[in-house]
C-alpha cells in the first residue's frame, strides 16, 4: 500500500534501468498522510499531495499551539498561489483533510513529511510528535523535507525513542520558491525539483522503487546517490543565499545583481565545495564547478524570491542555524579546511540571532486584511513596519486605481502606468492596446466592483474577487458576472503584479476548491 503512494504520483524514475514503469504499478490504496510542520514548504507539497489523492486523508499538524496558521485553515482553508498551476483551495474537512495544533487529534499515519524548522526548538517537539503517528507494525515511511545537514540528528532522535520501529526515513531537498505570505495563504513563485535519496532502510530493495523523480508535475527526481551528496549540493544554495540575504537584509535577485556581491556568494560556495568533497571522499560523488552554476542558474531565473532564514530574521524567530551553517562549520574543523568568508559570515548570523533574542518586539495594531503581507509585522522593528504598511497601502490603492480606470474606459492611465514589457489578460506589447480597445467596445457600459478587502500575497502582487456588469447588445438588458458563484462552481481573483509603481501584469486566476 505504501509503496504505491509515491508511485501514484505520476512518477517517472531517473533510474528507469532498474526500476518498473509507474504504468506497470497497481493504484494507490487509502492511505493516511500527516504533514509535520506545515509551513510554506509543507503546505505546498501537502496541497500538491492532497490534490491528486483523493482515496488518501490528510492531517496537517502544527506543534506550535494556537497556531495562527493552523486557526486559519481551520476557518478558511488553505489557499496555494502559484505562477506555475492554477490556485488551489484545501478546505479543512474532518476526517478526509484536517489542519490541527493537537497532539490528541494525530493517528498512526502511512506517510509522514517532516518539514519543520531545523531549530532547537522545532526539533525538540519531535518526541513527543512521533509516537502517535508511527504505526504499530512499523511500516511508517518519514520523508524529511528540510534544509540543511539534519537527516542523521532525526534518525537519531527516532532510534532513542522506546518501542519504535520505522521501516525507510527519506530525505529531500527542495529547490522551490515558497513564501507563507500570512496565516493560511502560501505562495508559489518559482518551480524547481524535490531531489531525494533514502537516508537509513530495513527494505533497500523495495525502497530502491519508491523515490522519484516526478512529483506530481514538479520534477521530483530521485537519486540513487547518499542522502549526504544532495545535502551538500542544496547547501551550495543555502549557505550563501540564506546566509547573506539574511546578514545584508536584502533579497536574493539583490545579490544576483550585485557584481560584489556575487563575487562573495560565490567564493562561498566554492568554500562549501572543498568541504563537501572532503565529507563525501570514498563515495565516488562530489561536487564541482557544474554544480555552483546550477544554483547560479536557478537564482538568476527565480526574480525576487525572500530566502526563509531572511524571513525568519524579519519576524523576530529563532534561526536555523544549527544545521544549515553551524553544521558546515564543524565538518570544516574535523576536516582541516579554512574557509575564512563562510566563517564571517556565520558568525554574523550569530549576532543578528543574538540580536533578534535581546529585543523586545514592539506592539503594532491590527490593521485590516492587509495583515496578508509578506512578513508578520508586529515583529518587526518600526521602521520596516512603516515601509511595509506604506507599500501595502500603495498597492491597495493601485487596485482601486486599476479598477477605476476600467469603469471610465480610460485607456491612456492605464497604458501610461504599465512597464515596457507587462502583459495584460494575456496580450503583451502594442496588443494590449488593440485587444482592450476591442473588448470594451464589446460590452457597452462595462463596470467593474472589488468585493471585500484586495489581499497582499506578496510584496508587489494584489489580488480580489470582484463583479462586472455590462449591457447585452443584443437584448439590451444588463448582465452580471461574478469572479466567485457558487452554484456555477466558479471562483477567480483579478491578479496585479508591480514593478516598484508600474503593472508589470494582469490576469484573472482560478481558485480550484478540492474536497
Amino acid at each position: 500500500m505504501r509503496c504505491n503512494f509515491l508511485a501514484a504520483l505520476l512518477i517517472t524514475f531517473s533510474a528507469s534501468s532498474l526500476l518498473p514503469s509507474p504504468h506497470s504499478l497497481p493504484p494507490l490504496h487509502a492511505s493516511h498522510v500527516t504533514i509535520v510542520g506545515p509551513g510554506a514548504v509543507g503546505s505546498f507539497y501537502g496541497a500538491r499531495l492532497q490534490q491528486t489523492n483523493t482515496n488518501s486523508s490528510f492531517t496537517f499538524y502544527s506543534p506550535r499551539s494556537a497556531s495562527p496558521h493552523i486557526s486559519e485553515c481551520q476557518r478558511n482553508g488553505l489557499t496555494v498561489n502559484s505562477n506555475v498551476y492554477p490556485t488551489i483551495h484545501v478546505p479543512h474537512s474532518p476526517p478526509t483533510t484536517s489542519f490541527t495544533s493537537s497532539i490528541s487529534n494525530l493517528k498512526p499515519s502511512d506517510w509522514l513529511l517532516i518539514t519543520l524548522k531545523g531549530t532547537s526548538s522545532g526539533l525538540s517537539t519531535l518526541p513527543q510528535i512521533l509516537p502517535p503517528l508511527l504505526q504499530p507494525d512499523g511500516t511508517s515511511r518519514i520523508v524529511i523535507i528540510m534544509n540543511g545537514l539534519v537527516d542523521q540528528k532525526i534518525v537519531s532522535i527516532i532510534n532513542d525513542l522506546p518501542n519504535i520501529n520505522i521501516t525507510t526515513v527519506f530525505g529531500c531537498a527542495a529547490y522551490i520558491c515558497a513564501n507563507r505570505s500570512c496565516p493560511g495563504i502560501i505562495n508559489h513563485t518559482y518551480l524547481g525539483d524535490l531531489k531525494g535519496g533514502v537516508v537509513t532502510s530495513k527494505n533497500n530493495e523495495d525502497d530502491e522503487n519508491l523515490l522519484l523523480s516526478q512529483f506530481i508535475s514538479t520534477a521530483v527526481s530521485y537519486s540513487p546517490s547518499p542522502i549526504s551528496h544532495l545535502r551538500w549540493r542544496k547547501s551550495l544554495w543555502n549557505v550563501p543565499f540564506n546566509g547573506l540575504c539574511t546578514t545584508l537584509n536584502v533579497t536574493t535577485d539583490v545579490i544576483a545583481k550585485d557584481d560584489k556581491l556575487r563575487y562573495q556568494a560565490t567564493l562561498i560556495m566554492n568554500e562549501v565545495v572543498k568541504i563537501a568533497n572532503k565529507d563525501l571522499a570514498g563515495s565516488e560523488l562530489s561536487l564541482g564547478e557544474g554544480d555552483c552554476d546550477e544554483m547560479w542558474h536557478l537564482t538568476d531565473t527565480m526574480g525576487i524570491y525572500y530566502p526563509s532564514t531572511l524571513l525568519d530574521y524579519r519576524e523576530g524567530l529563532e534561526l536555523e542555524l544549527r544545521f544549515i551553517f553551524d553544521e558546515v562549520i564543524e565538518r570544516a574543523k574535523v576536516h582541516g579546511i579554512d574557509i575564512p568568508v563562510t566563517a564571517k559570515l556565520v558568525n554574523d548570523l550569530h549576532k543578528l540571532q543574538d540580536d533578534v533574542q535581546s529585543e523586545t518586539p514592539a506592539e503594532t495594531p491590527a490593521f485590516d486584511g492587509l495583515t496578508c503581507g509578506a512578513f508578520k509585522l508586529e515583529k518587526l522593528k518600526m521602521g520596516e513596519q512603516a515601509k511595509r504598511l506604506s507599500r501595502f497601502a500603495f498597492l491597495k490603492s493601485k487596485a482601486f486605481e486599476f479598477i477605476k480606470y476600467k469603469n471610465a474606459r480610460d485607456l491612456a492611465s492605464i497604458f501610461s502606468n504599465l512597464t515596457p514589457n507587462a502583459e495584460v489578460y494575456g496580450l503583451k506589447g502594442d496588443s494590449i492596446e488593440t485587444g482592450l480597445t476591442d473588448f470594451f467596445e464589446n460590452y457597452k457600459e462595462l463596470h467593474h466592483e472589488i468585493i471585500g478587502e484586495p489581499i497582499i500575497t506578496l510584496p508587489d502582487t494584489v489580488e480580489y474577487r470582484f463583479v462586472k456588469s455590462w449591457i447585452d447588445g443584443e437584448c439590451g438588458e444588463r448582465k452580471v458576472w461574478e469572479s466567485r458563484d457558487e452554484e456555477k462552481g466558479r471562483d477567480k481573483v483579478e491578479r496585479l503584479i508591480f514593478c516598484e509603481d508600474k503593472l508589470l501584469a494582469v490576469s484573472v486566476v482560478e481558485v480550484i476548491e478540492f474536497t
